[in-house]
């Protein structure tokens, strides 16, 4: 549980210079280190959550090119990346990094009403350790936030 928390203090703290820091070299650099560490830890848990032999399931189908149940895009995401020689761990990691990148970006859009590093640790201390399923499910949930933005612009074609 500590290294969970003091994941999320890290993630945090880059998160909020990535925002605050005037140098967009930093800014950068913070942004890689606040979506890419979590991401990497997520890609990296084995057997977190009752599902994860479904998704490696999953992974083997799309390896062998037969069809799914699952949504499309998750399905395309793990045939691309069986057919380029990949493991199960990137489809992984980049399902935590679409999901983290989007929630970065809604944060960063929000940052004159709510800090984006404290928005930042209230999520990796609520979302961060939830099964592959409910991933997927926060994923759909971070870009409907992210969105928001461009319905309160009124380009709904965004």
């Amino acid at each position: 549980m500590i290294f969970y928390i003091s994941l999320a203090v890290v993630v945090a703290i880059c998160t909020e210079l990535s925002i605050r820091l005037t140098s967009k070299a930093m800014r950068l650099f913070f942004l890689f280190f606040a979506a890419v560490i979590p991401s990497f830890f997520a890609a990296v848990r084995d057997g977190i959550g009752t599902d994860y032999h479904a998704y490696i399931s999953i992974f083997e189908e799309a390896r062998t090119s037969s069809e799914s149940r699952i949504e499309w895009i998750y399905y395309y995401i793990n045939f691309v990346v069986a057919k380029l020689g990949g493991e199960v761990e990137v489809v992984f990691f980049i399902g935590a990094l679409l999901l983290f990148l989007f929630v970065y970006f809604s944060l960063s859009k929000r940052c004159e009403v709510l800090s984006p590093g404290i928005g930042m640790f209230v999520f990796m201390l609520m979302y961060y350790q939830m099964s592959l399923n409910a991933t997927r499910q926060v994923i759909a949930m971070a870009i409907i936030l992210y969105g928001i933005k461009f319905i309160e612009e009124r380009k709904f074609l965004k």
